[in-house]
């Protein structure tokens, strides 16, 4: 067990620690699932205690687009762009369908993230971010807009690569709450 970790902190001592330097820009899409939209649905079926019920038939996971600037070594802010399809039915307590429904949910929303661990390859970080969403929704032949604040949490994130490179994140929000992508550094 010694052995392990003297081994341990040998490679931390002599891996070479690289921030993400000031001025870095960060170009990324992703896709997540269990977002807080898709939360906020579940949920709302639920509240309305069986009495009626969403039977979804197409689900897209939250699809993303983020912009990070680096304003300082290994702090990022960014702005992002996502996007959820929802279509579906409105089923009553025995099951019969009510009415069909279909919902577009676009999100803007800004953020910060810090990078707590570089190396040549890897970056680990967490970050917050607060957004506004718009629910287009449709049911039968009435249009409904509803607008709402959402957010995103992601205390666990990891990026694996040099300037082009996969990432995964841990979390909750309009992302969701594991979100994975790609992104490109320079």
């Amino acid at each position: 067990m010694k052995k392990i970790i003297l081994v341990l902190l040998l490679v931390l001592l002599t891996t070479a620690l690289y921030s993400q330097e000031k001025g870095t820009m960060d170009y990324n899409v992703s896709f997540g699932i269990y977002s807080s939209n898709f939360i906020i649905d579940f949920t709302a079926s639920i509240l309305t205690l069986g009495l009626i019920k969403t039977k979804n038939d197409v689900q897209t996971p939250a699809l993303n687009a983020t912009f990070k600037y680096a304003v300082m070594d290994n702090w990022f802010v960014n702005a992002d762009f996502t996007y959820e399809y929802v279509k579906g039915k409105l089923l009553d307590s025995n099951n019969a369908i009510l009415d069909t429904q279909t919902h577009h949910y676009y999100t803007l929303g800004i953020g910060t993230e810090y990078h707590y661990f570089n190396t040549k390859i890897t970056q680990i970080y967490g970050g917050a971010a607060i957004a506004y969403t718009l629910n287009n929704s449709r049911t039968g032949s009435k249009t409904f807009n509803v607008p709402h604040f959402n957010f995103q949490l992601n205390p666990f994130g990891i990026r694996v690569g040099k300037k082009l490179a996969g990432f995964l994140e841990l979390g909750f929000g309009y992302k969701g709450v594991l979100v994975l992508g790609i992104s490109y550094q320079h």
